[in-house]
């Protein structure tokens, strides 16, 4: 495979393809269908749009245009589902279920899979790195082995779906949405377990500004079903070395969702927290829930130095991870990571709500 298309790659085109959903050959949800988290914010669309990766619309439906200036309504089966006007995702209603049709036009429609914003250089550059051993971009692993450059195209053209060509050096990078729709299944069978065990949960974030709410409502589902969701070592200070020097942030949790924090930030400050890959934060969560004897969670959720730091000790770990983010596919691999899901992890934070519609309606966890 060599340079993505402008369509997102091979899995752009075709029959139900593009934005619009067409035949629709899945069976039935896993779980009954439910309303959407919160009812999301009132717009609709027509459904009736055209793919723009190929594909033709879905069925036309009984949903209204969005009321978001220049928005269209992207084309899900039935005219119902998650559309992309200039206010961002919105919910429209087709039984409350998402089907993996829905999810994959999304994917592709807001970007989190298909040509991705990473660049193939930046994506190579990391590799490197992981392969040199810098702490940056180990974040927490220690691999079983030497991975060299082609070995790493390589896994992440196999975990991820970007191109295993090595004379591709320039341009954009791509995600195949059937690879992020096969983990999401696999993340939802993980939670769905952990929620029926109700074992100790613990979620935690290097991306608060983009994932605090994909995470959040996991930990809502997940307490309401029985589980306990952690917060040991609360305002606990971490020193994290930067590319600025040693910095000194403090443990937060959001809605049960770890992160660090400027020393001295207000907590419900427009600001969530800072952005960081460090595994130092999930060490000394850990570290702080074992020295007053626990609980330790069963299951921890979260990217980068959380997934990667929490399997590295042994823990259950999950999470999405961008294409350069090398590590949390190796740990994957080597059988640190139990799964992880190749996606974007920059977009804006209101993408990420028809992931976790899915995930929580295939994990029988949707309220």
């Amino acid at each position: 495979m060599g340079r993505p298309g402008v369509g997102g790659g091979p899995w752009a085109g075709g029959e139900g393809a593009g934005t619009g959903v067409g035949r629709e050959r899945e069976g039935p949800p896993p779980c009954p269908p439910v309303p959407p988290p919160g009812g999301g914010p009132a717009a609709q669309g027509d459904g009736g749009g055209k793919g723009d990766g190929g594909g033709k619309g879905g069925r036309r439906g009984k949903g209204r245009r969005s009321r978001g200036r220049g928005g269209k309504g992207i084309g899900l089966f039935g005219g119902e589902g998650w559309g992309l006007g200039d206010r961002g995702v919105v919910w429209e209603e087709h039984g409350g279920v998402l089907s993996r049709g829905a999810v994959r036009a999304h994917l592709l429609a807001a970007r989190l899979a298909g040509v991705v914003a990473t660049s193939r250089e930046v994506s190579l550059r990391s590799y490197r790195l992981f392969g040199a051993g810098d702490p940056r971009v180990l974040i927490g692993l220690e691999p079983q082995k030497g991975w060299g450059e082609g070995e790493l195209v390589d896994l992440m053209a196999r975990k991820c779906g970007v191109s295993g060509d090595l004379g591709y050096r320039q341009g954009p990078d791509a995600i195949d949405p059937e690879r992020t729709l096969a983990a999401l299944d696999a993340f939802a069978e993980r939670v769905g377990e952990a929620a029926a065990r109700r074992v100790p949960v613990l979620f935690g974030t290097g991306h608060p500004h983009r994932l605090l709410g994909f995470y959040a409502e996991l930990a809502d589902a997940m307490s309401a079903a029985g589980c306990e969701v952690l917060t040991p070592a609360q305002g606990k200070r971490v020193d994290i070395t930067t590319r600025f020097g040693v910095r000194t942030y403090n443990l937060d949790y959001v809605r049960g969702v770890a992160l660090v924090r400027e020393p001295g930030a207000r907590v419900g400050a427009s600001d969530p927290g800072v952005h960081s890959h460090s595994p130092l934060p999930i060490r000394v969560v850990l570290g702080a829930a074992a020295e007053v004897g626990g609980p330790l969670p069963g299951l921890v959720v979260g990217d980068h130095g959380w997934v990667v730091g929490a399997g590295q000790l042994g823990f259950e770990a999950i999470g999405p991870a961008d294409v350069d983010d090398p590590a949390v596919f190796v740990g994957e691999e080597e059988g640190r990571v139990a799964v992880a899901v190749p996606l974007d992890d920059g977009v804006r934070s209101d993408y990420y709500r028809p992931l976790t519609r899915y995930v929580l309606n295939r994990a029988c966890l949707s309220r």
